[in-house]
């Protein structure tokens, strides 16, 4: 009693906070004490990065300041570059740049993500912390499965590498990995980011197998004028209605200021979106010498359901996105797979003569057809193919004098193995 009232203040304090959370559960208790923890730790961070970097390095040449920030960068797992009277150091997903003076002290410290022009600003500094709880999410989500994996196979980032997801790769080629690595972008529209990990300890399911996450409001956040961004490597051919679709799953939109449209094959082979008419290819020699030629008519490319834009960024606000956004893209990865199949960089050359001939047109945004002369009778065939998602392909075969009720199974199977790149082979061996 007698130290209570030597501390009167502290103790009026603690009688105040039972009273005002007294009807409140032990979580709603826990959650306010770790924002105000982290707030504090943030602002801490801030302050001693635009305020009291100078004090708490006291040096008097630009060389002793150097080998100290060298040493805060090892000691805190960062990279460590100089050029002139400027040190960064670097993080994976942002870098400082510290400007000296001469005589070792700071004239000016800058943040900036990877890719970004560095700015002197405390609420960019603050907003770099929440990117850190969404990694330690994407850690314990991530599989070390590329195509068929949760999220895919992550690569924590060292130093200024960026985290990586890979989650996408062509079955004949294992060396073509799509990937995506997490950054942290500037938004027009002010948006809640998470401060700590939104997975429920013990980590739970949804009656799907999803992992289950908690809401923004139930977890420490903070609100910036920032978003979490997904820099896709390469970026990603995709039509107009994909582009919606990860608009639907994020609630953020992607920017249109800068897409540029064009038929999709046009895209998948690299051209100019300029190009225009019909594209006419020949693939690579089957064994035996025998050559295929494949036309994708212009004029049906070119309606807008099949115009298309290259996709290379993706901004997201929860890591509850980011399993949805994936299956979108590898289905989206999964279509441009069997289309470029049937492109490749051999295109016609004088001289050149193939012995079949392929006509390839879109029917809906996830299927196109194959038309193709039956090279053991006088009739025409077409294959319809169904890319369902990443993981479902159909295949349809029309035609007259098809014997072989089980070679449409074959075909769907031979299309999700080999990702459509034996298309004409398989054609030419069981049709």
């Amino acid at each position: 009693t007698g130290k209570c009232r030597q501390r009167s203040p502290r103790c009026s304090i603690i009688s105040k906070l039972h009273l005002k959370f007294a009807e409140k559960t032990w979580n709603e208790t826990f959650q306010l004490v770790r924002r105000c923890m982290v707030k504090t730790t943030i602002t801490h961070e801030h302050n001693l990065c635009f305020h009291q970097l100078q004090e708490v390095v006291n040096v008097s040449s630009m060389n002793t300041m150097r080998s100290r920030l060298e040493v805060i960068a090892k000691q805190q797992g960062m990279g460590y570059h100089i050029t002139e009277a400027t040190c960064y150091l670097t993080g994976d997903l942002f870098y400082l740049e510290v400007v000296l003076l001469p005589c070792g002290g700071v004239e000016e410290v800058k943040v900036a993500p990877h890719g970004g022009s560095p700015v002197v600003s405390g609420l960019h500094c603050h907003a770099h912390c929440s990117p850190v709880a969404l990694r330690r999410d994407k850690m314990r989500l991530s599989l070390d499965l590329i195509n068929n994996g949760r999220i895919g196979n992550l690569i924590a980032g060292k130093e200024d590498c960026p985290l990586t997801i890979q989650f996408y790769t062509t079955p004949t080629d294992e060396a073509l990995v799509q990937a995506a690595q997490v950054a942290v972008g500037v938004s027009d529209v002010p948006r809640e980011l998470q401060m700590a990990s939104v997975l429920p300890q013990p980590p739970q399911l949804d009656p799907q197998g999803h992992p289950v996450f908690l809401p923004s409001s139930e977890a420490p956040h903070e609100t910036f004028p920032a978003c979490f961004l997904l820099k896709l490597q390469p970026a990603v051919p995709m039509t107009s209605s994909f582009v919606s679709k990860l608009g639907q799953i994020t609630d953020v939109a992607i920017p249109d200021v800068d897409l540029q449209w064009a038929p999709l094959p046009k895209l998948l082979m690299r051209r100019s979106p300029s190009s225009n008419g019909i594209t006419s290819l020949c693939v690579q020699p089957l064994p035996g010498g025998v050559m295929h030629r494949y036309v994708l008519a212009g004029a049906a490319w070119e309606v807008p359901a099949q115009r298309a834009t290259a996709v290379d960024s993706i901004p997201f606000t929860h890591p509850a996105h980011v399993p949805g956004l994936l299956a979108l893209l590898r289905h989206r990865c999964a279509i441009n797979t069997l289309l470029r199949s049937c492109i490749t960089s051999q295109c016609d050359r004088a001289g050149l003569v193939c012995d079949l001939h392929f006509e390839v047109l879109p029917e809906s945004e996830t299927s196109f057809s194959v038309t193709f002369h039956r090279p053991d009778t006088d009739s025409l065939a077409v294959l319809l193919v169904n890319v369902c998602d990443s993981n479902q392909i159909t295949c349809t075969l029309f035609g007259s004098e098809i014997a072989d009720p089980s070679i449409e199974e074959y075909l769907s199977t031979v299309m999700k193995r080999y990702g459509g790149g034996l298309l004409q082979a398989f054609i030419m061996g069981r049709i």
